[in-house]
């Protein structure tokens, strides 16, 4: 079993040229779709191949290789390999993290084919920051990869460089470049790559020009040939992170002291629904206090924009002890607004996972529970909460099993602490699905406005309920 850590991460990065921070940045990586830094596909594809050509279970010589990247490999995952051995000239290679088939690898044996055709001069390309292509100005796109850094492809993956020469190798290396630095850059995800051997000047540059688009599924297939190498890549082209209002654009829909003398607790209140809500407070007036669990930078320029007079920030993990974290916030709250949340949309093998639902109920339930009572111990009362509950308590989608059951959860939690403790009382709502960071599919999906969602929930927080 092998493991791809952070510094193996950084490392490959080094080595391809793919710097893109779904790789490398745990805080960036979260606004992705994946939730987290995953694994270079390429990074575990040459990792593969060079442990099963070193044991001799991959024959040589390699005529082309056909990949498919299935699901997200995480950094700090496990993975083992597969090996499904075929009566004709081939071979597949299934990479399995968490029972899960992340990535397949077909092997075609075979000597390299002919010279491919002659291409353009296309210009060079270099960048050492990820570019970002949308779908209208990725049509078309091509340009030139120098294949240089043999070298350390050579002394990184010796069996493979030795099996297909280095400057294959570099190549197929240089193809986590192509997709995550320049075509389609930062927004990125590959899908898979299918390539063969060929006998160009293996000292060539990697060529690369975009021959089709389809927009419905946001995909783009690009055409690669050189150093040895020529086939096609396939990437989609993911949304961008979720961009919320800004406190100007919001004050015209808030009376200027319609929350006026607020002071709110919103926990999560870095990004998404949580970096809303606070906004909307305080275009009406009101003061908040927002916490964090990794994302400081994106807390601290919410309080910039909104100002320090009326805003805190302060970190917080609802996983944690919250009476020794609330301790550090010098204001009286009066309302909460719960926003706590671990990554909802993960890949999964079996129609239940108790370890999946015990983590929803340490955040949904009892991070919720803690959280009240050490602030109504600490003298916050009277006390108004927010509980954001799902519709997928009702919808029940597929794999959010021990998500709606939480929050289901949540919701009894919520209706006993109305009955039964004195100076809290909690509003309830089951949310639609909304676009948020973790919603931004590739794929188009209906999703309702977060602002026509949230803003009647805090002027109800602020009348009688």
């Amino acid at each position: 079993m092998k493991v791809f850590d952070a510094s193996d991460q950084n490392h490959f990065a080094s080595l391809s040229g793919d710097c893109n921070p779904i790789h490398t940045d745990p805080i960036l990586a979260r606004r992705t779709q994946a939730g987290d830094c995953v694994v270079h596909g390429v990074h575990a594809v040459l990792w593969a191949l060079d442990t099963l050509i070193e044991r001799r279970l991959v024959k040589e010589p390699i005529a082309a290789l056909d990949v498919r990247f299935q699901k997200f490999l995480y950094a700090g995952a496990g993975v083992e390999i597969n090996v499904r051995p075929s009566a004709d000239a081939s071979l597949r290679i299934e990479l399995i993290s968490e029972d899960i088939i992340t990535t397949t690898i077909d092997v075609l044996y075979g000597e390299p084919a002919g010279e491919t055709r002659a291409v353009r001069n296309f210009a060079p390309v270099s960048c050492t920051s990820p570019q970002e292509l949308d779908l209208e100005n990725i049509v078309g796109a091509s340009g030139r990869l120098a294949n240089d850094g043999s070298d350390r492809v050579a002394a990184e993956f010796p069996h493979v460089s030795r099996a297909i020469g280095p400057q294959r190798a570099a190549a197929i290396t240089r193809l986590s470049m192509l997709v995550g630095m320049v075509c389609p850059g930062l927004n990125s995800i590959f899908s898979s790559f299918s390539i063969r051997m060929t006998s160009d000047a293996p000292e060539s540059d990697l060529t690369f020009e975009v021959f089709g688009v389809d927009e419905r599924f946001r995909m783009a297939e690009i055409a690669v040939a050189g150093a040895g190498i020529a086939g096609t890549v396939v990437a989609f082209v993911r949304r961008p992170p979720v961009q919320q209002p800004s406190l100007e654009e919001l004050r015209p829909l808030v009376g200027g002291d319609e929350f006026a003398g607020t002071t709110a607790l919103i926990v999560g209140g870095s990004r998404g629904l949580g970096a809303l809500t606070g906004k909307l407070i305080a275009a009406g007036g009101g003061r908040i206090a927002l916490t964090y669990a990794t994302g400081e930078s994106d807390a601290l320029a919410i309080a910039q924009e909104i100002g320090t007079e009326s805003s805190r920030v302060l970190p917080y993990d609802a996983r944690k002890d919250a009476q020794a974290q609330i301790a550090r916030l010098e204001w009286k709250v009066d309302q909460i607004y719960y926003f706590a949340t671990t990554p909802i949309f993960r890949q999964k093998t079996r129609s239940y996972s108790p370890a999946r639902f015990s983590e929803f109920c340490e955040i949904y339930i009892d991070g919720f529970a803690d959280l009240c009572s050490a602030l109504r111990a600490n003298g916050n009362t009277p006390l108004r909460a927010f509980y954001p509950s799902s519709i997928a308590v009702k919808t029940r989608p597929r794999d959010l099993t021990e998500y709606a059951m939480a929050k289901a959860g949540g919701e009894i939690l919520c209706a006993d602490m109305n009955r039964f403790v004195r100076d809290l009382r909690v509003l309830v709502r089951r949310l639609p699905r909304l676009l948020t960071d973790q919603t931004a599919t590739v794929m188009p999906s209906e999703t309702a406005d977060a602002v026509e969602t949230m803003l009647p929930i805090v002027r109800e927080m602020h009348g009688p309920f």
